[in-house]
C-alpha cells in the first residue's frame, strides 16, 4: 500500500465519517471533490472486498457505493474496473448464487492496477 495514498484516504476518510451525521452518506459524499471521493470509494470497497468478496459487500449494504465507484474508476483512467463493477451492478442481486458470486470475485481479483492508478491520481491532482 503506498503511504501517500493511505495518508490522503485517512484524512479524506475522517471528512467523510465527521461529515455523516444520521447515516446520510450521499450527502457526506458530496461534500468531497471528484478526486477524494474516487479514492475514498474506490478504496472503502476494495477493503470490503479483500475482506469477503461482494458478498460481503452487499451483506454489509455497501452497494450503495458501487455507482460511485463505477464514477470514480472512470475518472482513474480504468475502464476495466468500471466495466466489472457495472457487471456486478447488473448481475449481483439478493437471490445470487454462490457460483454467480465465485465469478465476480475471481473477475475482480483478475484486475490490478488501482494503486498506481490512485498514486498518479494525488501526484497530478486529478484524474487519469
Amino acid at each position: 500500500m503506498d503511504e501517500t495514498v493511505q495518508q490522503a484516504y485517512a484524512r479524506v476518510r475522517e471528512r467523510v465519517w465527521d461529515a455523516d451525521e444520521g447515516d446520510d452518506d450521499d450527502d457526506a459524499l458530496a461534500r468531497l471533490t471528484p478526486l477524494e471521493r474516487a479514492l475514498y470509494v474506490t478504496r472503502e470497497l476494495e477493503e470490503e472486498l479483500a475482506d469477503g468478496g461482494w458478498y460481503l459487500v452487499f451483506a454489509n449494504e455497501d452497494d450503495y457505493l458501487l455507482p460511485y465507484a463505477i464514477e470514480a474508476y472512470d475518472l482513474l483512467g480504468m475502464p476495466d474496473y468500471a466495466a466489472h463493477f457495472r457487471d456486478v451492478m447488473a448481475s449481483y442481486g439478493d437471490e445470487s448464487s454462490e457460483d454467480e458470486s465465485d465469478r465476480l470475485d475471481r473477475a475482480y481479483a483478475a484486475l490490478s492496477g488501482a494503486e498506481a492508478a490512485r498514486v498518479r491520481a494525488i501526484a497530478t491532482g486529478k484524474g487519469a
